[in-house]
């Protein structure tokens, strides 16, 4: 279905935005909850996109968490499911493609976190060090073998890979619970020691050459390869990462900052638009959207607009 824009606020009212992702200026998607319904264990997403100004929406019977852009082996955006589902959409084709199932798959090893794209292929990672790349349509090869290493037999089930990032198929990098960081060489795993054991929520490349990330207690980490830094600012909890205009910009829930000389800056939004919600930043051909569970919105580098409040 499609619905003029002014209208879904109503129309989703009730409902939370899990993930969200710019593709083009003109062409960006959500996903969204039914709060009530997933509360009472039923569980399934809403599927949106704001094409030119249109909404569309589309409903699916498992809960989208993370969203990405891919170029191989052809430009889709992907969703991610869970536990595996995968949907992908582009060049006037939507697809429900079969769940990742690889070495017993996320349905047998605990839920997925969040889908990215490296070098243009989709990486997939979450709980107990899992990690996937999809080598093509209804493909994914699980790579963390290597990263298997534990202390004791239970301890595999208290580690999840959050993030993941990179600059190629042999330099990608997934950052997760307790400060764990592991690069992946395109054989093997290795672990970074970061001396921390703050959760990291999020990682990502930057046009300048390294690795930017986030995560609970305010942390922030920037390096590549064996080089790498940590700031404790103190701030609160940290869940998005973003570069857009040649600037880093992190979120929490309920604000958004610059990264600006080892410090987070507030971003000010404005006394009209301010979020009540933040979470999740994404960018592409000159906009950055800044999506909360109950708000998006767009800065085109110098003016905020509200795109949609429920």
């Amino acid at each position: 279905m499609t619905e003029k824009k002014q209208d879904i606020a109503e129309i989703m009212k009730g409902c939370s935005i899990t993930a969200g992702i710019v593709r083009y200026h003109d062409l960006c998607y959500l996903s969204l909850v039914d709060n009530e319904q997933l509360k009472n264990g039923h569980k399934h997403s809403f599927d949106m996109e704001l094409d030119m100004g249109i909404w569309g929406c589309d409903a699916l019977n498992w809960v989208v968490v993370s969203e990405a852009v891919i170029h191989y082996p052809q430009e889709k955006c992907i969703r991610l499911g869970e536990f595996g589902h995968v949907k992908t959409s582009g060049g006037g084709e939507i697809t429900i493609e079969k769940e990742i199932t690889a070495n017993g798959g996320p349905q047998k090893r605990g839920p997925l976190r969040e889908v990215n794209a490296i070098d243009g292929k989709a990486y997939a990672v979450g709980t107990c060090r899992q990690v996937y790349v999809r080598t093509d349509k209804d493909q994914w090869q699980c790579l963390d073998k290597t990263a298997q290493i534990y202390e004791n037999d239970d301890e595999e089930y208290d580690k999840c890979f959050e993030s993941v990032a990179g600059f190629s198929d042999h330099e990608v990098y997934c950052a997760g619970w307790d400060g764990d960081l592991w690069r992946y060489d395109g054989e093997q795993f290795r672990k970074i020691e970061l001396g921390i054991t703050s959760h990291l929520t999020k990682i990502r490349t930057a046009s300048d050459g390294m690795i930017y990330g986030c995560g609970m207690g305010g942390v922030v980490i920037r390096g590549r390869g064996d080089q790498w830094k940590v700031f404790k600012t103190g701030h609160e909890d940290l869940w998005g990462l973003v570069e857009f205009n040649d600037k880093i910009y992190i979120s929490s829930l309920h604000a958004l900052y610059e990264w600006v000389d080892k410090e987070l800056i507030p971003v000010d939004f404005g006394d009209d638009i301010y979020p009540a919600s933040c979470y999740h930043l994404s960018a592409a051909e000159g906009i950055m959207w800044s999506i909360g569970g109950n708000d998006v919105l767009e800065f085109n580098g110098e003016t905020w607009k509200r795109i949609l409040r429920l």
